[in-house]
């Protein structure tokens, strides 16, 4: 590793990064999230302001459970 520290998250947190993103996902599509913080979320997923809605949202941390999955090796990982 070129003398580098290992960076890699260790499975036990992308595990539970995986749950966190799961359960915040089912929180918006069960429409319990308010506008002030689906709005914040779409910020910090870098969505434009007309692709902030509930869906995109729940789409866009989908994305990023796909990638956890698959740093942890899994292929058939789960969708919201």
């Amino acid at each position: 590793m070129d003398g580098q520290p290992d960076r890699a998250l260790p499975p036990e947190t992308l595990s539970d990064l995986i749950g966190v993103l799961a359960t915040l996902t089912g929180h918006i599509l069960a429409h319990n999230v308010d506008a002030g913080m689906l709005s914040s979320l779409a910020r910090r997923l870098s969505l434009p302001p007309d692709q902030a809605g509930e869906r995109e949202v729940a789409q866009a941390l989908d994305e990023l459970v796909q990638q956890l999955c698959s740093a942890l090796g899994e292929d058939d990982a789960p969708t919201a």
